[in-house]
This record gives C-alpha cells, sequence and structure tokens, in this order.
C-alpha cells in the first residue's frame, strides 16, 4: 500500500505489504467518519470541446443494457469546465436511448456501420476512444442539488481548432 492511504486509514507504508501481494480485501477496515462528499462545481451550460476517453457496454442497476461513454473536456486551464469529465449513458432498450446513440454515432463515427449494431462489440473495439467532439451541457436539479447534463453530443470543431467553450 503506498503511503499516501495511511491518511485513510488504511496503514502506512510500504512495509504492510512487502511482496506487492494483491490483498483480497476481506480484512480491510476503513475509516470513512472524516471523509468530505464528492463536491462538483457545476459549470454553465453551453457547447464544450472533449475528447472521448473511453466507452463500455454495461447493465445498469435496473437492468437495461447501455453504453457509458466518458467524456474528457478540453478547455484551457483556469476556465470553467478546465479537464472535467462527464459521463453519457444510452440506455439501449427504449427508442430515446437509441435515437441519441444513433446521433452519436453518425456524428462521432460515421464510419461505423448502423446496421446489425453490436454494443458490446463497439465498445471493445475502441473506435471512439481519442476522437474529438463537443458536448453541448445544461444544468438541471436533482434532489435539490443543480448538476450538469449532457444533452447532446455534437461533432468536433471544424478544422480541428479549439473553440474550447461557446456559450450557452
Amino acid at each position: 500500500m503506498s503511503e499516501g492511504f495511511s491518511q485513510f486509514g488504511f496503514g502506512g507504508g510500504a512495509g504492510d505489504n512487502p511482496a506487492g501481494q494483491q490483498q483480497d480485501g476481506a480484512g480491510l477496515v476503513l475509516d470513512l467518519e472524516n471523509v468530505e462528499a464528492a463536491k462538483f462545481d457545476v459549470v454553465p451550460a453551453g457547447i464544450y470541446d472533449a475528447i472521448v476517453e473511453d466507452c463500455e457496454f454495461k447493465t445498469a442497476s435496473t437492468g437495461s443494457p447501455m453504453l457509458v461513454v466518458k467524456f474528457r473536456t478540453q478547455v484551457p486551464e483556469g476556465k470553467p469546465g478546465y479537464n472535467r469529465l462527464f459521463f453519457n449513458n444510452f440506455v439501449l432498450n427504449h427508442a430515446f436511448g437509441l435515437q441519441r446513440l444513433k446521433a452519436f454515432l453518425q456524428r462521432i463515427a460515421p464510419e461505423y456501420p448502423l446496421t446489425g449494431f453490436n454494443p458490446q462489440a463497439f465498445a471493445d473495439s475502441g473506435v471512439v476512444v481519442g476522437r474529438a467532439c463537443r458536448i453541448r451541457i445544461n444544468i438541471k436539479a436533482n434532489n435539490g442539488q443543480k448538476q450538469n447534463n449532457i444533452t447532446e453530443v455534437l461533432e468536433g470543431a471544424p478544422g480541428g481548432a479549439s473553440s474550447a467553450f461557446f456559450g450557452g
């Protein structure tokens, strides 16, 4: 374990696991009393340059199949939205999710065939990872808290130029 984990009640240094063996977690006990809740600043609504960082096929907690696409904003340091991660879940068992997925594919991977689409094979191929795009972000309330939401994925900026933030 690394020394950085001692602040979380994991013990301390390299001597805790001298052989570097994988831990099974059965004996792991954490003190979470003083761990602060994660906080994410809401970024202004608008269109942000981004890169597709990951794409995974998963099953939602409801049992629905979905593609989870992770985007990282490409905004200059010090500007709202700098280096932020956003997630877009394309739930694949209803028309709205399929419509959103089709639009995503046509804009970000237009060469990918729409017929015989296999979401697991698509995710495993990594074909969209690293592709430039723009994401339209809005602000919505969730349990009384403001949070960002991707409402649309657009083609990357023309000519690959970084426009960073287009405003809302």
